[in-house]
């Protein structure tokens, strides 16, 4: 895994820490691994208020500018991001997480000792070494990923964050499994809305059709 200033907890599903909402889940994950700072590790607990980030691998620049024009507002919000850490939207959000000086949760699609193997390597050691973000895995350590794994994922993303803000998803975006999910808990799901001309953001206006709250500033979360 390689990351020396990192604290591996495992939490079984009987844990006191076991998130209460991830036990909402239908099937849910039977332990999660979250890799945390050790200085935070010795004082973890989940966060307060945080919002899922989710969005197209093929980020346009509409969705890169909305990215740093809402994200850092979440922050000084006192919001917690979550995200999985995929190319585009997901990975997007998490940067601007820590250039804000925030907190984030990166939810892994597979297991914690495949770190060293994933694209976003890097991105996920600068999580860590913030001493403010963590990194959840709901696999076994050695676990690779696989097309069920992302699906998983994409759940317990759903089941960490109280809502979820969806900016660009195509219709066939994986992000739609995290609302569907989000969506069997209960929780709001809001969308930033795009042009009608872009492939990218097809799916995220039809979920404003099917009743999705419709958002165009961080204050149409906040209220």
């Amino acid at each position: 895994m390689g990351y020396p200033a990192a604290m591996l907890i495992t939490l079984p599903v009987t844990d006191a820490r076991y998130p209460a909402s991830v036990k909402q889940l239908v099937a849910p994950p039977k332990t999660l691994s979250v890799l945390t700072s050790d200085v935070a590790g010795n004082a973890f607990s989940w966060p307060t208020r945080s919002l899922a980030v989710i969005g197209s691998r093929t980020m346009t620049d509409y969705g890169k500018k909305v990215v740093w024009d809402f994200v850092p507002r979440l922050v000084r919000a006192g919001l917690t991001v979550v995200s999985g850490l995929a190319e585009g939207v997901d990975e997007e959000a998490q940067r601007a997480v820590l250039r804000a000086g925030g907190a984030t949760i990166g939810v892994l699609g597979f297991g914690v000792m495949q770190l060293s193997k994933f694209s976003n390597a890097t991105l996920c050691r600068q999580i860590v070494e913030s001493h403010k973000g963590l990194l959840v895995s709901p696999f076994e350590p050695y676990l690779s990923a696989t097309q069920w794994t992302f699906l998983e994922r994409n759940r317990l993303i759903a089941g960490l964050a109280d809502a979820l803000l969806v900016i660009e998803a195509t219709h066939k975006s994986g992000c739609m499994s995290t609302v569907e999910a989000a969506l069997e808990l209960g929780k709001e799901v809001y969308v930033v809305p795009g042009t009608i001309f872009a492939y990218t953001s097809m799916g995220a206006n039809d979920l404003i059709k099917q009743g999705a709250h419709l958002v165009s500033t961080v204050d149409d979360i906040l209220a």
